[in-house]
C-alpha cells in the first residue's frame, strides 16, 4: 500500500516488474506513448476513467502508471487461471456486470478512502464500434462521496489495433473534482 505522507508512491516489487515487462511488450508492438502522466496524483485516492475500446487497454494503463492501481475488471476473469491470480495479485475489484454492483462500489470507496488509485472504465463493457459509450453514474458518485479527484483518461487506437501496425497514445486529462 502507498505511503501517505511520501511524496513518491510505493510500488511492490513484482508489480513494477510486471510493469516493465508489459511496457516493453507494448513499446516494441503497439509503439505506446504516453500525455499528461504528470495529471496522475502520487498518493491518495484517486480515480482514473477511461475509455475502453480494446481487451488492450487494462494492461497498456497498468504498465504506464506512476504508483500501483486496482482495476474493475469482470467477475468473470477472476477464475481464469494466471489472469485470475494477477488481478487478484493487483487488488482488482470483481464487478458483476449484470447489475448487482453494490459490492464493487463499497470495496472501491474502501479503497479511495485508504489513498488507492482506482481505474475504471465508466462505459461498463469495450465498444463495438470504436465510439464512446454512454458513461455510467457509478463512478461520479464514487468521487463526491469519497472526496477524491478523478483524472479522465483516453486511449487512442487501441480499437482494432494490430501489432507493428498501430500505435497506442495514453493521455491522461487534468483532475477534476
Amino acid at each position: 500500500m502507498m505511503k501517505e505522507d511520501s511524496k513518491k508512491a510505493y510500488i511492490r516489487t513484482f508489480f513494477r516488474f510486471a510493469q516493465y515487462f508489459t511496457y516493453i511488450i507494448y513499446k516494441l508492438l503497439f509503439r505506446i506513448s504516453i500525455k499528461g502522466i504528470n495529471n496522475i496524483p502520487l498518493t491518495g485516492g484517486v480515480i482514473i476513467a477511461s475509455n475502453h475500446a480494446s481487451i488492450l487497454d487494462p494492461p497498456a494503463l497498468g504498465c504506464v502508471m506512476p504508483r500501483e492501481v486496482s482495476f474493475f475488471a469482470k467477475k468473470e476473469l477472476f477464475p481464469v487461471p494466471l489472469v485470475g491470480w494477477f488481478i487478484s495479485y493487483t487488488k482488482a475489484i470483481p464487478v458483476d456486470r449484470k447489475g448487482h454492483s453494490a459490492n464493487a462500489l463499497k470495496a472501491m470507496m474502501k479503497y479511495l478512502k485508504k489513498g488507492r488509485a482506482v481505474v475504471i472504465f465508466p462505459e461498463g463493457t469495450k465498444t463495438k464500434t470504436g465510439e464512446f459509450l454512454k458513461p455510467k453514474s457509478g463512478a461520479g458518485m464514487a468521487a463526491v462521496i469519497a472526496d477524491v479527484p478523478v483524472v479522465p483518461c483516453w486511449i487512442q487506437g487501441s480499437f482494432k489495433a494490430k501489432p507493428l501496425a498501430s500505435k497506442l497514445t495514453i493521455h491522461f486529462l487534468t483532475p477534476f473534482r
